[in-house]
């Protein structure tokens, strides 16, 4: 992360958690609507990335916990 990204006119501050172990493109959209406000296209989207993101688990080959649901 860059100063330009950290700035206090950036997209994302210091107050945004960015995860940083292996994630699901489901729970790279649900950072971007929880954290980053960015407006959901239905009104369905999180049960839409919760049933997918257990198919991604369900199915993941490598090892360790899976990562905590988003509140």
């Amino acid at each position: 992360m860059g100063s330009t990204q950290l700035a206090p006119d950036g997209v994302l501050s210091k107050k945004h958690h960015i995860p940083g172990s292996r994630m699901s493109v489901e729970g790279v959209l649900r950072f971007c609507i929880d954290q980053l406000g960015v407006k959901p296209l239905r009104d369905d989207w999180a049960s839409v990335l919760a049933d997918s993101e257990d198919l991604f688990h369900m199915w993941a080959t490598w090892g360790g916990d899976r990562a905590p649901e988003a509140k």
